[in-house]
């Protein structure tokens, strides 16, 4: 991604919020971390780990912490990537996932994710594909007939004691891709984007347009985030070496995001929160990774 701002602004944006210093305040991320790396991904299973932010007109909302395990997991490892008492409907689902040696642009392992709030609050969740629509068709967009037999998906997220059901679904569809950039106020740039990873809930509708176009990830950035979110973006990206990925948008404006990913790769150990950490954060005591 080309630089969207003066680097001189990106002072300003960091003064904001030191998401280092915010991390090393939170001792329960870094211990939830130290838990993931000390499972093993499995001998040929592939082990994804990427970042994510939740940003708002004014500030970045959240960071997004993403850890995709492709083989299954014994209850006593469920219990360290998804440290929640009541796990809800996760058991119910995960019995029916099949764990697999291969990865598609829409990766169909299971994802464990924590979500650091600018408070240090923490939100733990998951997030897997099942065949067909286990919660029927969407309720506020057009899901076309090609798009109906997709893996579709659930997450729930948990903080606290509450749990949110979210509903995913995937759409390769260009009439549905372009209905949703209309819904989100951007152009039409449908023909430069793979997916549409769509997700009802109760409380909120959002957009992923699963693409590594940086037209129109730089048009969602310049329209819906700060003015120095670019340049912070832009040093995020030059010093973990990973560039963005899917950018974002809830259906009422409230909040946007972007990943940080390299898609379309044969490796199967990509470790994007690592580097992160260690070339972005400069953290000298990260987990080291399973030896497996």
């Amino acid at each position: 991604m080309s630089t969207l701002a003066p680097d001189n602004r990106l002072t300003t944006y960091a003064a904001r919020w030191q998401v280092k210093d915010l991390l090393l305040r939170s001792p329960a991320w870094l211990e939830y971390l130290r838990g993931i790396y000390s499972l093993d991904p499995g001998e040929g299973h592939p082990f994804y780990t990427y970042v994510g932010i939740n940003f708002t007109k004014d500030a970045i909302k959240n960071y997004k912490f993403y850890f995709a395990f492709y083989r299954k997991l014994s209850p006593e490892e469920i219990s360290i990537v998804l440290p929640v008492k009541n796990r809800s409907r996760f058991d119910e689902f995960y019995a029916g996932w099949q764990p697999t040696k291969a990865s598609k642009t829409i990766h169909r392992g299971t994802t464990f994710a924590v979500k650091v709030e600018a408070d240090g609050t923490l939100t733990h969740y998951y997030h897997l594909r099942v065949p067909g629509l286990p919660f029927g068709p969407p309720e506020r967009l057009t899901l076309q007939p090609s798009d109906r037999d997709n893996y579709h998906g659930v997450c729930e997220e948990f903080t606290g004691k509450k749990a949110h059901l979210k509903r995913y679904f995937y759409c390769a569809n260009n009439e549905t891709i372009a209905e949703s950039l209309r819904l989100c106020g951007l152009p039409d740039r449908s023909a430069f984007v793979e997916w549409l990873e769509y997700i009802e809930s109760d409380t909120r509708d959002k957009m992923t347009w699963v693409a590594t176009y940086p037209r129109l990830i730089q048009e969602l950035v310049l329209r819906n985030g700060p003015p120095e979110l670019g340049a912070v973006l832009t040093k995020m990206c030059f010093d973990t070496g990973i560039g963005l990925y899917a950018p974002g948008s809830a259906r009422d404006g409230s909040d946007h995001s972007v990943y940080f990913f390299r898609p379309g790769t044969e490796e199967i150990r990509i470790d994007g929160v690592r580097s992160f950490a260690t070339r972005y954060l400069k953290l000298e005591d990260f987990p080291a990774p399973h030896p497996g």
